[in-house]
């Protein structure tokens, strides 16, 4: 409420917060990149972070 940002009745939550940005950096600069940020050690678990979240879209303001 503090910030200003409304959203829906069914707000994005942190882990889909983080893998958003997880995939945008990877986008940017790379998967070995994204991983090294969200701290994985496995490269399996940063590929579950970064799937295409099949066709939904999520819009942050």
């Amino acid at each position: 409420k503090a910030s200003g940002v409304n959203f829906s009745n069914n707000p994005p939550t942190f882990h889909e917060i983080r893998s958003l940005a997880g995939r945008l950096y990877k986008n940017e600069h790379g998967e070995v990149f994204a991983q090294k940020l969200l701290g994985h050690p496995s490269e399996n678990t940063t590929k579950r972070y970064l799937d295409e979240r099949d066709d939904k879209a999520y819009m942050m303001l």
